[in-house]
């Protein structure tokens, strides 16, 4: 089999099975070295077109470079484990961006209602609106009013 020529019915064929075990066991050692990842979810993600093509890609043309069946076998494995990792990894980032943008976001929501709270005569400490001040004394409720007595 070789990755410059076209692939006869058989090489076609015993490329796909070869692909397909080299997918199997990278999924399985992956699963063996990190029992948190599911074997399911390692075997889904391996099996995917894109996965399937870039496995058929780099161990054709190992075996065309002249390395062993087994030699290209690994090549292919390696090379999909380092692609998925980077790709896990670039989500995680960008799941990590997201969660701190929204989470800024929730900040200066926070921060503008304690502004409005202070400006209106509130205290923004214990969220205390204006009309909600002791009607005695006139604090809000960071104080604890043992001494105010209500008016009737």
């Amino acid at each position: 089999m070789q990755y410059s020529k076209p692939l006869t019915e058989a090489d076609a064929t015993r490329l796909g099975e070869n692909v397909g075990r080299i997918a199997a066991w990278t999924a399985k050692a992956m699963h063996e070295s990190y029992p948190h990842l599911r074997l399911e979810m390692l075997l889904d993600h391996f099996t995917r077109d894109h996965s399937l093509e870039m496995l058929s890609t780099v161990y054709l043309r190992g075996l065309e470079s002249g390395l062993t069946p087994g030699d290209a076998a690994a090549e292919a494995g390696a090379q999909l484990v380092h692609t998925w990792a980077k790709a896990a990894l670039e989500t995680r980032a960008e799941i990590a961006r997201e969660r701190a943008e929204r989470e800024a976001l929730i900040d200066r929501m926070l921060a503008d209602d304690e502004v409005e709270t202070e400006a209106t005569g509130g205290c923004p400490a214990c969220d205390t609106q204006a009309i909600e001040m002791c009607a005695a004394c006139g604090s809000c409720r960071c104080d604890t009013h043992e001494n105010c007595i209500r008016p009737a």
